[in-house]
C-alpha cells in the first residue's frame, strides 16, 4: 500500500480501498462457502478449513504429551468404568452415524477413554476420539449414568467437530485465512496456539466466544442423545448439573466472560432437550430408534409441553398422595387421641367408683374375744 502511495495520490488509494476491499471480502466469503460441514442431528453449518487427518494427528500428539505428564488413575475399577461407558457410547454413536450416512464424521478416529488422577472437576476431548476424565469428577457423577452425561458431552464435541470449527475460526482471524500447510510451515507456534485455544481455555471475549457457548449448548443436546443411544438415562443430566452447580457455587465467573454456559442456563438447556433425547433411548443391542430429524420448532415445543405436562401431572399426583397421607395420618392421630382420652376417662370413672364403694362399705366387725384390763 505504501508503494501505491508513491505513485498515486492519497485520494486514489482511498478509492482503490473502497472499491476493491468489498470485492476481496466477497471473494473470501465465496471461498469459505465451500469449506463448511453440517453437524449431525442439529443440521447446523460450520466452518471447516482444516483436514481431519492433520487435526487427528495433532490431537494424537497432544494426547500423548498430556498423558506422559499426568498419572493414570490408581483405581482400576473406576478406570474400567470410564472405558466401559465410553465404549458403549462410542459403538452406539458409530452405529447411529452409519445409519445416517455420516460415518465420515468419525473417519480415522482411534478412540481412547482415560481416567487421570486429579482432584480437578474436569474432562475434555481431543480430535480423533481422545477423551480424558479427571477423578475429581467421579464424586459428582456418582454412577455410570452420571458419568455417561460427561462422556456423551465430550464425544459430542469430537463428533460435531467443535474444535476444528474453533481452530478454523482462530486461524481465519489470526492468519488471515492462510492455508493450514502454509500456516504450519511458516507459523508453527501460532498454529499450535490456535489448536490449544480451540481445545482448551484461552479464548477471550470477542469474536470467538459466542461460538463457544453455542457449541457447548449443541454438545449438551447431542450428548444427551448419544448417552441415550448407549442405553443410559438422559434424565440424570439435570440432576448432575444441579450437583455441579452446588459444588461450584460462589466460584463461577459471569456467563458473559465464560466459554461455558452458566449452570442455570445449562440446566435449562438440559430440560429443554430431554423430550428429544428420550426418543433415542434404547438398550444396548437394540436396533436404532426411528426418529424424524431435525425436529421442527413446533414439534420440539410440543414435546417440551408434553414433558412439562407429564412432570406437572407427576408432581400433582405426588402432592395429592402426600395430602392423602397427611389426612390419613391426621385421622389416625385423632383416633388415637380419642381412644386415649376415653381410656383415661374410663380409668378415672373406675377409680371414682372404687372410692365411692370404699366410702359406702360399713366398718368391719371386731373379731375374737375382748380382753378387759
Amino acid at each position: 500500500m505504501n508503494r501505491l502511495r508513491r505513485f498515486f495520490p492519497g485520494s486514489a488509494v482511498s478509492r482503490w480501498n473502497s472499491r476493491f476491499r468489498p470485492v476481496a471480502a466477497l471473494a473470501l466469503l465465496f471461498a469459505l462457502a465451500g469449506c463448511t460441514e453440517t453437524v449431525p442431528v442439529t443440521g447446523r453449518s460450520q466452518l471447516a478449513l482444516i483436514p481431519d487427518s492433520a487435526l487427528n494427528s495433532m490431537g494424537a500428539q497432544e494426547f500423548r504429551s498430556f498423558m506422559s505428564s499426568h498419572r493414570v488413575a490408581r483405581n482400576e475399577e473406576d478406570a474400567a468404568m470410564v472405558r466401559r461407558v465410553g465404549r458403549n457410547i462410542q459403538r452406539s454413536v458409530e452405529d447411529f452415524l452409519a445409519k445416517e450416512g455420516a460415518s465420515d464424521r468419525v473417519k480415522g478416529f482411534v478412540w481412547e477413554f482415560e481416567l487421570i488422577e486429579s482432584k480437578e472437576v474436569n474432562a475434555f476431548a481431543l480430535p480423533g476420539g481422545k477423551v480424558v476424565v479427571y477423578t475429581g469428577l467421579l464424586p459428582v457423577t456418582e454412577d455410570e449414568d452420571g458419568l455417561a452425561v460427561i462422556i456423551g458431552h465430550e464425544v459430542a464435541h469430537a463428533v460435531a467437530g467443535h474444535g476444528k470449527e474453533r481452530m478454523s475460526q482462530s486461524l481465519l482471524v489470526s492468519l488471515g485465512g492462510a492455508g493450514l500447510a502454509v500456516a504450519m510451515r511458516e507459523k508453527p507456534s501460532q498454529t499450535r496456539n490456535a489448536f490449544l485455544a480451540a481445545y482448551g481455555a484461552g479464548t477471550s471475549v470477542g469474536v470467538l466466544l459466542p461460538f463457544s457457548r453455542q457449541q457447548e449448548k449443541e454438545a449438551d443436546r447431542l450428548g444427551l442423545i448419544f448417552m441415550a443411544l448407549g442405553g443410559y438415562d438422559p434424565r440424570v443430566g439435570v440432576d448432575l448439573w444441579r450437583r455441579m452447580s452446588a459444588k461450584s457455587k460462589g466460584a463461577k465467573m459471569p456467563e458473559v466472560l465464560s466459554t461455558h454456559p452458566s449452570d442455570e442456563t445449562r440446566i435449562r438447556t438440559m430440560e429443554e432437550c430431554l423430550p428429544e433425547a428420550m426418543q433415542y433411548r434404547r438398550k444396548p443391542g437394540e436396533p436404532m430408534p426411528e426418529v424424524d430429524r431435525p425436529l421442527s420448532d413446533k414439534e420440539a415445543k410440543n414435546l417440551e409441553k408434553r414433558h412439562e405436562k407429564a412432570v406437572e401431572d407427576e408432581e400433582e399426583a405426588r402432592e395429592k398422595a402426600e395430602k392423602e397421607r397427611e389426612k390419613q395420618e391426621k385421622a389416625r392421630r385423632k383416633a388415637e387421641k380419642k381412644a386415649r382420652e376415653e381410656a383415661e376417662k374410663a380409668a378415672e370413672r373406675e377409680a371414682k367408683q372404687r372410692e365411692k364403694a370404699d366410702e359406702e362399705r360399713p366398718p368391719a366387725e371386731p373379731t375374737g374375744r375382748q380382753i378387759d384390763l
